[in-house]
């Protein structure tokens, strides 16, 4: 008990109701440097092992991507390889999840023609869960199924910051952006996430499939958020 009252003490309001929420992998972004965050890891509850490669010119102590709190900062990268990983066995998700991330496009910056935004760390289990914004419009894979939605990339790659929340049920996904649901509808696959993930770019050794902006919290469940859930979690993070 005083580790956690020591570990969560001096959070923001924002970071108060996640932590409420107990998730079980929470990348909390705003750390000092990359040593601070391999020292701190994983704020979930699933435990693990926390690295980053900033080799590229990547830095943390960047723009705040939380506009409740002005003060917290961000992860920094263009299409370098570089990422901020979680390895952990404690968690495989599979017939629920929700995955809600923060991040900050930046047009000036060197995006790949890939832009993975997050991946798991299993590269042999059928292709990975991962979030892409390449296209058109987003498009996600889950579960080894493939998805893209008719809700237009242009609308998160537009210079501000942005809460991007994808929920999982046994047959059914919603995306939702700023607490509101921009796409929906059914999904099948049968391969779990594993052994953690990777943030701000695909994972290992694709790290420059990634987009370039500010990255803020990594946050993930193994169960399925609803629409009301989605809107509580925009309303502490605006």
């Amino acid at each position: 008990m005083l580790k956690f009252l020591s570990k969560y003490r001096g959070l923001s309001p924002w970071e108060i109701y996640v932590a409420s929420l107990n998730p079980d992998i929470w990348l909390k972004m705003t750390e000092a440097n990359a040593a601070a965050f391999v020292a701190d890891g994983n704020w979930g509850t699933a435990g693990g092992t926390a690295s980053v490669s900033t080799a590229g010119g990547a830095f943390f102590g960047a723009t705040s991507v939380t506009p409740s709190d002005s003060s917290r900062t961000s992860f920094y990268r263009t299409a370098v390889n570089d990422a901020c990983y979680i390895s952990t066995t404690a968690v495989a998700y599979l017939n629920t999840a929700t995955i809600v991330c923060a991040l900050k496009y930046d047009s000036a910056g060197s995006s790949g023609s890939t832009q993975i935004i997050y991946r798991d760390q299993s590269l042999t289990n059928g292709g990975g869960w991962f979030l892409d914004f390449s296209g058109t419009n987003i498009a996600f894979r889950v579960r080894g199924a493939n998805i893209t939605t008719g809700y237009a990339t242009s609308n998160v790659k537009n210079g501000s910051p942005h809460l991007i929340g994808l929920s999982i049920s046994a047959s059914a996904y919603a995306l939702y952006v700023d607490g509101v649901s921009v796409a929906s509808g059914a999904i099948g696959g049968s391969t779990a996430a594993r052994s953690g993930w990777c943030w701000s770019s695909n994972t290992s050794p694709f790290n420059a499939q990634a987009m370039a902006g500010w990255y803020g919290d990594f946050i993930t469940w193994t169960i399925t958020f609803t629409a009301t859930d989605h809107a509580n979690l925009y309303a502490h993070w605006i």
